[in-house]
């Protein structure tokens, strides 16, 4: 196998056979290079020289269909003279088409992992395909296939820079400059982008621009740029061009004309989120690299058009934060100023303004601008004045401004200054009259949490009634997962104030959280947000009785199922439990629910996790039944069992060993289980596991799997004289 670094080759497409040796091979040849010489005419290798296109085109055309499964191409590629053949028949006979595509297509199924890439790169792939492309200049279907090989080759970053260093950007340019199909294009413009995604230096980058790069694929957008595909992948490309920083790059590209196309691009696609990301990076990367070129991208109408995408991807963050960037560099104060000195009515004027501040106001500084110069009253009385009305103009006047409130509530200051301003009673209003709007709905509930943040703001968001609307919203809402987890924010940052909760839970927040923890269980962030809700409100023995009762412990047993191997999730998930099952009324309640097992399967998920073992132990305490107390018993004597009767193989059973005595004498922490576990044997089990355990060579972990052994022993004697006489009778 050729080493992990990159090899280099001599000059030219020469054929495989005569590739350097690899890193590490002592001067020997390759080894698909042995392997050919030394197979001959044996098994795999083929006469190509003596077979004619057909005859080749149906050998790989079947090898095409077997290597199509990735086991058998794993499989194929071991026998290392298939690849050589490959290589061979496209050096030797590169103008027969048919095969040339079955053969490229075999490359890109062999490119199954990043060294069987790697191997295929040292032995000569690349300079055969490219010789394959010289000689086919025109042939776009050739083209594609070996673009869609290359970009299969690209697995990572490392392998993409050593990709784009050995062909350089040659065949690119001529590709994006002589063809002419949408779809040959669109590849070849795609491989570039992944060419130069991750060039840490911009050794690359530059090597490419000085190839003529950026001229390529601006013609390529300005030419193409109706077809979607081949606007995303040339934006992509200008984009990772535009990342390195580099002035001139950034001026080439302004200076080609390109952004006009791209810009308009932009406007004809806000809702295509990878064309967004990448367009929007380029601009920001654009406006930062002088004056003179943000006061042209604006002249464009960049920051309009910036402020339509990023209305369609409110929930993006990694759009929002992109989109940010590009603001800060090319909208002031005075962009944010004029659009506020427009006279406020239900009218399209008013939503586009507010649209265009909600999108401003993703910038730091223009929040602190917008609330000393009085813009929070003009926002809420533009809102006040579509609140109830039908259409989609009020509809965006209210969308977009409860996403601006939202985004002004940065700090204390800036939340007393929209309540101040009457925000409340405005987002309830719009609750209350926008119920059926899911999208709406969810915002105003959003930003209403939001403004949760000191006792006082809860105290009054509970009296003006608010969280009645929010709960209304969701009662409407049940399965949206937005407005869900608006909801669920929003009572938990009432209930972090103890003072609260007595309101919350009057309005019925514990049934509201419990129905939203089983519903929506398996979104992770939902989940956490709903076991903070009910932790944060089960302040009484009272509170805890009515959330089980309203089928909170259900809902939290099913979540912890689902999300055992999420360890936040868990470990909360796993403390709320232990706070329901202080009460006795609630042990038997869990024990039904299914809480023994979910326990369980969260210990077995996270074995290095030392709080998540105390806390599921604790649990398994106070939860378990005597059948479960049987179980860990049984567990324990018969690891040990197995690890006494092959002390070869003890070694591999530690860990569970580890987890099981540890979980046992956690048990034994119960004084109503001790009796139980006596007579059920576990003296004997943790004498046996000591035993077992100490046979072994020592080591950290079997030190402590020795001490909490002897910890959980020392329990059981202090608890039972039965269990004291049984382990000084047991010798040891």
């Amino acid at each position: 196998m050729a080493g992990r670094g990159e090899l280099k080759r001599g000059a030219g497409a020469a054929k495989p056979a005569a590739a350097k040796p690899a890193a590490g091979g002592g001067g020997k040849p390759g080894v698909i290079a042995q392997a050919r010489k030394a197979a001959g005419g044996g098994a795999g290798a083929m006469d190509v020289a003596s077979m004619d296109e057909k005859a080749l085109s149906a050998k790989f055309q079947q090898l095409e269909k077997a290597t199509s499964d990735k086991k058998n191409a794993k499989r194929i590629g071991r026998n290392k003279d298939t690849i050589g053949t490959l290589l061979e028949s496209l050096n030797t006979k590169p103008k027969f088409v048919k095969m040339v595509e079955y053969s490229v297509e075999c490359l890109k199924n062999l490119a199954v992992d990043e060294s069987s890439v790697e191997e295929m790169i040292n032995e000569g792939v690349l300079e055969t395909l490219m010789k394959v492309l010289k000689l086919n200049p025109y042939n776009e279907k050739i083209q594609q296939i070996i673009n869609d090989t290359l970009s299969a080759f690209c697995l990572n970053d490392r392998l993409a820079a050593m990709i784009a260093r050995r062909m350089g950007p040659g065949q690119m340019v001529f590709s994006m400059k002589k063809h002419v199909e949408p779809k040959t294009l669109a590849s070849t413009a795609s491989l570039t982008a992944k060419l130069l995604k991750n060039d840490e230096k911009g050794d690359n980058v530059d090597t490419f621009v000085k190839g003529g790069i950026i001229g390529a694929l601006a013609g390529v957008i300005q030419q193409g740029g109706k077809h979607l595909p081949t606007l995303r992948s040339g934006v992509e490309a200008l984009d990772h061009i535009a990342q390195k920083g580099n002035k001139q790059h950034a001026q080439e590209i302004m200076d080609s004309g390109v952004m006009e196309n791209v810009l308009q691009g932009l406007a004809d696609h806000p809702e295509d989120e990878e064309l967004v990301k990448h367009a929007i990076g380029l601009i920001a990367a654009l406006a930062k690299s002088s004056p003179e070129n943000m006061n042209k991208l604006k002249k464009m109408g960049a920051v309009d058009i910036l402020v339509t995408a990023l209305e369609m991807h409110p929930d993006n963050e990694e759009i929002l934060k992109l989109g940010a960037a590009a603001l800060a560099a090319l909208a002031r104060a005075d962009d944010l100023s004029t659009t506020m000195g427009v006279s406020v009515g239900n009218n399209v004027a008013t939503a586009q303004a507010i649209s265009k501040v909600s999108s401003l106001l993703l910038v730091p500084e223009n929040v602190d601008y917008m609330v000393k110069h009085q813009g929070i009253p003009w926002l809420i009385g533009a809102m006040k004045e579509a609140v109830g009305k039908e259409g989609p103009v009020p509809r965006n006047i209210l969308l977009a401004g409860s996403r601006a409130l939202g985004r002004v509530a940065l700090d204390e200051n800036k939340v007393y200054a929209i309540m101040q301003a009457g925000g409340v009673k405005l987002l309830t209003s719009i609750l209350q009259a926008h119920t059926g709007d899911e999208e709406l709905a969810a915002t105003a509930v959003q930003t209403l949490a939001k403004l949760a943040t000191r006792k006082e703001n809860g105290a009054f968001i509970l009296k003006s009634g608010g969280v009645d609307a929010a709960f209304a919203a969701y009662k409407q809402h049940p399965d949206s997962k937005k407005v869900a987890k608006a909801v669920i924010d929003l009572i938990a940052n009432i209930a972090q104030h103890p003072e609260n909760v007595p309101g919350l839970i009057e309005k019925g927040a514990h049934q509201i959280a419990s129905d939203i923890l089983t519903r929506h269980g398996k979104d992770p962030d939902i989940a956490m947000s709903a076991i903070n809700a009910l932790g944060r409100m089960a302040i009484s023995p009272e509170n805890m009785q009515k959330i089980a009762e309203a089928g909170g412990l259900e809902a939290l047993v099913s979540t912890l199922n689902d999300q055992k191997e999420n360890k936040d999730v868990a470990k909360q998930g796993l403390l709320l439990m232990e706070t329901a099952a202080m009460l006795p009324a609630n042990v038997e309640r869990l024990r039904k629910d299914g809480a023994v097992d979910a326990v369980l399967n969260v210990i077995e998920a996270h074995p290095e996790d030392q709080e998540i073992q105390e806390i599921g132990s604790r649990n398994l305490a106070a939860i378990a039944g005597k059948g479960e107390l049987k179980k860990v018993v049984g567990n324990v004597a018969q690891l040990a069992q197995t690890m006494a009767s092959s002390p070869q193989n003890a070694k591999a059973h530690l860990d569970n060993m580890g987890n099981a005595v540890r979980l046992l004498g956690n048990l034994a922490l119960v004084d109503a289980n001790v009796e139980f576990l006596v007579k059920n044997g576990a003296v004997d089990a943790l004498c046996s596991a000591f035993n077992a355990v100490s046979a072994l060579p020592p080591s950290e972990k079997r030190n402590q799997v020795l001490k909490d052994a002897a910890a959980g022993l020392l329990r059981l004697a202090q608890a039972s004289p039965e269990a004291a006489r049984a382990i000084v009778q047991s010798g040891l």
